[in-house]
């Protein structure tokens, strides 16, 4: 709202007559009367186009035919409420790095300042980050007001998820005159940063049952196969459900994929505040195999850039048998001087109710007796327990060189016997369902 008040001497002539006229000008080109008005000592300028007429003109006019006396101009002023002016610092007083990694975060912190005499209402700050290839994004957040002299900070925290390679940040505080300002060139500012693309392939794992096995290895109808992909972009978790794409291929050769939404499936993210101590997704799958016979799993996984663990899909095959049963158990080394651990088959979901191992002289006297709790869970497919005998007795005293025999009594719940699995490899090695092991020292 601007005013223009007219000053007139104390000899003016009430009778007298007077225009004030407001005319627009313009660069190279001829003034333009806007309006006029007469015998007026006050006149609003609200109606002014400044977007047009940035420089008004005033024209004073007094007539007086009477006495030849015109009214003398004594003062005139203008009134008005001015903009305020703002201006952006351009050079940022934190800024985290001209090169960062994918996944890593821009952060970057301007001032502002009213230099002006007039109160700036709450401050709109745009900012835009362009790419190479020309993509733009934008954002915008509003501040809070900013009175005359005073100024304010604006801090940016970006991800770069979506950037790699060159990039261009601008800030550009009050776009677009948000809130009327006297100029515009000083509220923007720019900054030049790269963006490393992630391309580290992330690792994967599977385990059944919590153990490596090999390729052709017998495992449970009814295992726990996990799957792991560590990553080590320490920005970027990986927490998509797609991260894991399983695959298997039946004893018929039937081949299926494995859903994520599998009631059989588990899917635990990577954890979003440890990322720099460990970036990991794992996936359990508790399937129940109801054919026996040969599998095919193949497994891959992705990070969150994309990155596949491998070029191909890492594959590995599994023998299934349902029925329960157990083999003969071999201890190994034999012969032995130290200690010696005992290696077994076992096939089925079903683990034995009751089980131990008794080692004996040739006469059949009992020395020792392996208890199911000494020799640890009994696992589907073939394994070397985690138990080993030292050549002790009951009393843990020294047994003295020689042969030694063993049996393995394994029985359900209901007191029978556990099935045996037939292993004709071994089993010549075996007379009436006992072992043989030689002592030497």
């Amino acid at each position: 709202m601007a005013q223009c008040a007219l000053g007139k001497g104390p000899d003016d002539d009430p009778l007298d007559e007077f225009s004030i006229s407001v005319l627009g000008v313009r660069s190279n080109q001829p003034d333009t009367l806007l309006f006029q008005v007469e015998n007026a000592a006050t006149i609003s300028l609200s109606e002014v186009d400044s977007t047009q007429f940035t420089y008004l003109k005033l024209r004073y006019e007094a007539v007086d035919t009477v006495l030849r006396s015109p009214s003398q101009l004594k003062s005139w002023w203008v009134f008005f409420d001015g903009y305020p002016e703002g201006a952006l610092n351009q050079r940022f007083s934190q800024w985290h790095a001209d090169t960062l990694a994918q996944g890593d975060s821009l952060l970057a912190t301007l001032s502002f300042r009213n230099i002006s005499w007039y109160d700036m209402d709450s401050l709109l700050v745009r900012y835009s980050v362009e790419g190479a290839g020309g993509q733009l994004t934008s954002r915008t957040e509003r501040l809070k007001n900013v009175p005359a002299g005073d100024s304010i900070t604006a801090t940016l925290r970006w991800s770069t998820i979506q950037m790699n390679g060159p990039q261009r940040l601008s800030v550009d505080a009050n776009p677009g005159n948000d809130q009327p300002e006297l100029y515009h060139y000083n509220n923007i500012a720019f900054r030049n940063f790269y963006v490393n693309k992630d391309r580290r392939n992330p690792l994967l794992d599977v385990t059944f049952d919590g153990a490596h096995i090999m390729d052709g290895d017998l495992i449970s109808p009814k295992p726990e196969i996990t799957l792991s992909l560590k990553d080590d972009n320490p920005f970027l978790p990986i927490q998509d459900t797609a991260t894991f794409s399983l695959t298997l291929t039946e004893p018929d050769g039937l081949t299926r994929q494995i859903a994520w939404n599998d009631p059989a499936v588990l899917f635990f993210p990577g954890d979003a505040n440890n990322l720099p101590q460990k970036n990991r997704a794992r996936l359990e799958w508790r399937p129940e195999f109801t054919k026996d016979g040969d599998y095919i799993l193949m497994v891959n996984g992705r990070d969150a850039s994309g990155n596949l663990s491998g070029t191909l899909d890492y594959a590995v095959n599994f023998r299934v048998i349902t029925r329960s049963s157990l083999s003969n158990v071999l201890n190994y080394p034999n012969p032995f001087s130290t200690s010696t651990c005992f290696v077994y088959t076992m096939t089925g979901a079903e683990t034995p109710a009751h089980f131990k191992i008794q080692i004996m002289t040739v006469s059949g006297r009992v020395v020792r007796e392996i208890t199911e709790s000494e020799f640890g869970a009994l696992q589907a497919g073939t394994h070397i327990s985690n138990f080993c005998w030292d050549g002790r007795d009951e009393f843990g005293d020294q047994l003295a060189n020689g042969v030694y025999l063993y049996r393995v009594i394994a029985k359900k719940q209901d007191g029978t016997n556990f099935e045996a699995f037939d292993q004709t490899s071994i089993d010549g090695y075996f007379k009436h369902g006992f072992g043989k092991m030689v002592l030497m020292r």
